[in-house]
């Protein structure tokens, strides 16, 4: 067990190795997408189903609340925590296009967290961002 436990963290630390090396254009585009948003006085929503809507409501509430270093809130909202405007949106593939249609504003920024990626109220809310004219960072699984 010992053995397999160690594997899994050597893995992990090989795997971080590789991403950074690959992944570290893509992060710094995004964070400065994040950025120019914020500073031009945007906020950004985020959403994702099953384990990824649990990250993305933890990524919100670390924008909102700052948890090592005072600063003030960053505007965000996890299009996943309003259990009952959730459950009153019948169609599931609307479930954050509806939202979106809603609240979202011409460049603001669409975080999106989806181990899939094919996910039809992904996708649709993909689309309401894009006649909304917002920026969307995308955190796939899959291209």
């Amino acid at each position: 067990m010992q053995d397999l436990i160690k594997n899994y963290f050597t893995e992990s630390i090989q795997t971080q190795i590789v991403m950074a090396e690959s992944l570290g254009y893509s992060i710094e585009k995004a964070a400065n997408i994040i950025v120019d948003s914020l500073l031009n006085g945007n906020k950004i929503m985020s959403c994702g189903n099953g384990s990824s809507a649990a990250n993305v409501q933890s990524f919100t509430s670390r924008l909102i609340t700052s948890i090592n270093i005072e600063r003030p809130s960053i505007p965000a909202m996890a299009l996943v925590s309003d259990n009952v405007l959730l459950s009153a949106i019948a169609n599931h593939e609307e479930i954050y296009a509806r939202q979106i249609q809603a609240l979202g504003q011409q460049s603001d920024v669409l975080i999106i967290a989806t181990c899939q990626g094919n996910s039809r109220s992904i996708i649709r809310a993909v689309q309401e961002a894009v006649i909304k004219d917002m920026k969307i960072v995308a955190l796939t699984a899959f291209d």
